[in-house]
């Protein structure tokens, strides 16, 4: 009786280990979505000031883009950084920030997943044992 009791506090745990790490790597997908568009954007922008770009501002809300006529080229974009910050950079430090935070979104989105390949395992390892000890008993 004490052993199952074990095995189910155990088996929860796991459980809302995974719950966790999924909630993390949906949110760490959904970050890397969005800095995949602001770096495509800013190199849209970047490539042909000249041209019209649309851009997302939300969900279902797009914008357009354009540079004015009297300047030749890009030369600052402003970041949103959360907390009711926003940062204005240079073109090339922005985009390098952009690229350095999307190569950590997709580094905790890679571990996220591997977490949850080991943790799956484990719950895999303790579904069977504990089928094992009811089908002895």
């Amino acid at each position: 009786m004490i052993q199952h009791m074990i095995s189910l506090n155990k088996f929860s745990k796991y459980r809302m280990m995974e719950i966790s790490l999924n909630n993390k790597r949906m949110r760490m997908q959904t970050k890397l979505e969005d800095l995949i568009k602001s770096i495509a954007s800013v190199e849209g922008l970047k490539s042909n000031p000249a041209s019209t770009f649309h851009f997302e501002l939300n969900d279902t809300l797009y914008a357009k883009a354009r540079l004015p006529e009297n300047r030749a080229e890009l030369k600052t974009i402003h970041l949103w950084l959360g907390a009711n910050v926003m940062l204005s950079y240079p073109v090339e430090e922005g985009l390098t920030l952009l690229r350095e935070k999307k190569e950590e979104a997709e580094g905790i989105v890679k571990k996220c997943e591997e977490d949850l390949l080991y943790l799956r395992d484990q719950i895999t390892t303790m579904e069977v044992n504990t089928a094992r000890v009811y089908n002895l008993l």
